[in-house]
């Protein structure tokens, strides 16, 4: 499996599913802070483009996680320092969903 890796920026995301589950946008949002990493990998026998996270440091009291990878990402929205992805996350169970990242700039 070749994976190439392309600079990173620092950003600040927030999730807007968990497992295939869409989390309501007025409920607390799970938010994690890192370089966000754009790569190609190659799945099933062709590139396939995905980003993912890559944490700075964690918050207090804030347990360790797994990296989230979203793959062919898809820019939705863009404003200022604030920007939206749409892509595919796969779940622990190995299937594919839909998701939505809302991320900020941090400097």
């Amino acid at each position: 499996m070749c994976i190439q890796y392309h600079p990173a920026m620092r950003v600040r995301i927030e999730m807007r599913g968990k497992d295939g589950v869409w989390l309501a946008k007025f409920r607390k949002q799970v938010e994690i802070r890192g370089e966000l990493v754009c790569g190609l990998r190659e799945m099933g026998g062709r590139p396939v483009a995905f980003v993912h996270l890559s944490p700075l440091e964690l918050l207090p009291n804030q347990a360790a996680y797994a990296t989230p990878v979203l793959f062919e990402p898809k820019l939705c929205a863009a404003a200022g320092e604030e920007f939206s992805l749409q892509g595919w996350e796969q779940t622990e169970e190995r299937a594919w969903c839909a998701q939505e990242w809302d991320c900020w700039l941090l400097r």
